[in-house]
């Protein structure tokens, strides 16, 4: 079981409850949910060490929060899941800016984005996210 804390950032609400499910099914227990990047600055305090940014939010764009988060937290990692990630060029500002990957919001990517922190939890994920 991994007491890392996660943070989601999806603007669909369903879509957020989705993932924290499936993540707490995998044994990540400590995660929360924000549906807009302003949500999360105030509790960015707490030092997640993982956060899964969705990119179209409604009040900010993901790089700019992205930015944000870096700045007031640069050991907090920062994954995007977007369906805006086949976008090579903008996944790549997100890649500069601090993201370490990107995944599609599809089924697809869902799966990928869990079977990517697995492999990080299976490699000494506590030591990746810390």
């Amino acid at each position: 079981m991994s007491k890392s804390l996660i943070y989601i950032i999806e603007d669909d609400s369903a879509l957020g409850a989705t993932l924290k499910k499936i993540l707490e099914i995998k044994g990540y227990n400590n995660v929360n949910v924000f549906t807009d990047g302003k949500l999360c600055f105030e509790q960015l305090h707490n030092k997640p060490s993982l956060i899964i940014l969705d990119f179209s939010l409604e009040t900010l764009n993901g790089l700019d929060v992205l930015k944000f988060i870096k700045k007031e937290q640069p050991k907090s990692k920062v994954v995007i899941f977007s369906s805006l990630a086949n976008d090579i060029d903008l996944m790549e500002k997100c890649k500069d800016a601090g993201a370490l990957a990107y995944f599609n919001k599809s089924e697809e990517g869902r799966t990928q984005l869990i079977d990517w922190m697995d492999k990080k939890l299976k490699g000494g994920f506590l030591s990746f996210l810390n």
